[in-house]
């Protein structure tokens, strides 16, 4: 995950995320992206609630201006359960090859599975709209 810089913290939340809006007639995949910023700050504790709704709102209004400018904005989120999650954990973490893809937060999420998921979960619901493209 992406921790804001020094300069991107003195511009508005949602500022990189327009530099990878994809030219007309493109696609981007964003993984995981705000979502993951967004909703670790809230697991951590490091944002007030005032500020996390400020942001859900600035999601809100980014997914919108997009979706007024024509594209389509989908959102998957792929959930396996706690078990499976620590058997992938302990898989990548027995090789030297692939254990550097896990870090304490990927360890700290699968200790807090119930807690974790409902705060994806809330981000997901606060974020659904039934916005189209309009052509």
């Amino acid at each position: 995950m992406h921790r804001r810089s020094e300069d991107e913290q003195r511009q508005p939340f949602m500022a990189r995320y327009f530099a990878e809006i994809p030219e007309n007639g493109r696609f981007e995949f964003i993984d995981t992206a705000y979502m993951s910023e967004l909703t670790k700050d809230k697991l951590m504790g490091n944002i007030s609630k005032k500020d996390y709704k400020n942001r859900i709102d600035s999601v809100n209004r980014f997914e919108r201006s997009l979706t007024d400018n024509g594209y389509l904005v989908l959102k998957f989120f792929f959930q396996i359960s706690k078990k499976e999650q620590k058997k992938r954990l302990d898989n990548l973490l027995s090789s030297k090859e692939t254990a550097w893809q896990v870090d304490d937060f990927d360890l700290w999420e699968n200790e807090h599975y119930e807690t974790c998921y409902k705060v994806y979960d809330s981000f997901l619901n606060r974020t659904n709209s039934s916005n189209r493209p309009s052509h």
